[in-house]
């Protein structure tokens, strides 16, 4: 228990203090029910072991901890800005990026549809003038398509247009690109479906390897890897209406 007088500790049995020789109440639990405060009293020593700060001093500890707290969450709004602002710049550079490729694909469609005509008309004026044997250019009849271009060995070997029937089971309307062997195989090759869908890039033993598959119904496009001819590794994309324009300007919803 503590003394009443210098509160040091003291055995609870003694009447005087051993320290200051002060004399303890008869009744011990009747006077710290009267004096509630000795239970929160220290003695001079103990006091003296205790830290002490000025109220200043802690005052601005508080401050600076508060200051501190306040820059720490300014900082954690810029930084969220500044984060959605590159989402948003990356955002757009990628959709700047589509629209690119979207059109980069629309005119290679046209260049091979060029190329088609252009083998089945003006072609045949040059082949009066020298040109070799080996290229076909009023078409051959292969299992499935009618094929332009290089033949050697009796198959397509070279770049050529391949014409696919009415009725393909893979409803495909043309192949532009390589041939190996009677084998499509190039790195930029372009296959066109009736329905408006198309592949763009490599080719390997008749297979998709590498590639843009573009999805005309829902405007969609998948590039990446491909696995017996379907998307296998890579990434799918969704293009959505921005807005339309009405002889130059923009038609307000």
């Amino acid at each position: 228990m503590k003394c009443i007088h210098c509160y040091r500790e003291i055995d609870e049995h003694l009447k005087f203090c051993t320290y200051c020789g002060a004399k303890q109440p008869l009744d011990r639990a009747a006077y710290e029910r009267e004096h509630p405060e000795l239970a929160e009293a220290v003695s001079d020593e103990e006091n003296k072991l205790r830290p002490s700060l000025p109220d200043a001093h802690e005052e601005l500890i508080a401050q600076d901890r508060k200051e501190y707290i306040n820059s720490l969450l300014e900082s954690n709004t810029s930084f969220e800005k500044e984060v959605k602002r590159l989402n948003a710049q990356l955002q757009s550079e990628k959709k700047e990026s589509t629209k690119f490729k979207r059109l980069a694909f629309g005119a290679t469609a046209m260049a091979v549809l060029g190329f088609i005509l252009w083998f089945g008309s003006i072609m045949s004026s040059h082949r009066e003038n020298g040109m070799p044997d080996s290229l076909v250019y009023k078409g051959k009849e292969f299992p499935g398509f009618t094929y332009f271009g290089n033949i050697e060995n009796g198959v397509p070997n070279g770049f050529g247009v391949a014409l696919y029937r009415i009725g393909d089971s893979y409803n495909r309307k043309f192949y532009a690109g390589n041939f190996v062997n009677g084998k499509r195989d190039d790195s930029n090759a372009m296959v066109l479906y009736n329905d408006g869908d198309f592949f763009y890039g490599k080719v390997n033993d008749n297979s998709w390897d590498y590639g843009v598959f573009y999805s005309n119904t829902d405007s969609s496009h998948y590039e990446g890897y491909f696995k017996n001819n379907e998307p296998y590794t890579g990434t799918w994309y969704d293009h959505k209406k921005n807005y339309s324009i009405s002889q130059g300007q923009e038609v307000k919803k």
